[in-house]
């Protein structure tokens, strides 16, 4: 949460290696914080509400509490922000293999992006060599955001638009 983003995942990548699974622990040691940061917040929130306090004098089990009363509570949370961190995912793959920190075996929309570059495919007039993946990701990276934004509508009450 203090060293920025995007220079951590560059060094740990290229510390890691260029396989698939150093990304894979790239993106999931660098994505989780943020996660845990918000649902922590709104478990605390959520713990004060008064049937909380009430089901905790009666004497309910605190796994109870949490599976019943919190867990509810804080699911669509956890929903929109797994949608658009599936965006960020990709986002990072792409970019890390764009910068040759990838799996070159595995051929990803990053990697057509790198041999593109690495071809001088724009400077050639290649544009077909580059543009398809580009908007491959802007487009798959949109649905994912939307697909977020979407959720956060249907399911948080606050954001509902009466008919």
């Amino acid at each position: 949460m203090v060293l920025p983003g995007l220079p951590l995942i560059i060094v740990l990548a290229a510390i890691l290696g260029p396989n698939i699974f150093s990304i894979i622990l790239v993106i999931g040691i660098t994505s989780w914080p943020s996660i845990a940061r918000i649902i922590r917040s709104q478990v605390l929130a959520v713990t004060e509400f008064p049937y909380i306090e009430a089901a905790k004098a009666i004497g309910a089990p605190a796994g109870r509490i949490m599976l019943v009363h919190i867990l509810p509570n804080v699911a669509p949370l956890i929903y929109v922000n797994i949608a658009i961190n599936v965006a960020n995912a990709i986002l990072i793959e792409a970019g890390l293999s764009f910068l040759g920190l990838g799996d070159p075996n595995n051929i990803s929309w990053g990697t057509i992006l790198f041999f593109a570059s690495q071809s001088q495919a724009i400077i050639k007039g290649a544009w077909w060599y580059v543009i398809p993946p580009g908007l491959c990701i802007l487009l798959v990276a949109l649905a994912f955001i939307l697909i977020g934004h979407a959720l956060d509508e249907i399911l948080n009450p606050r954001l509902r638009k009466t008919v």
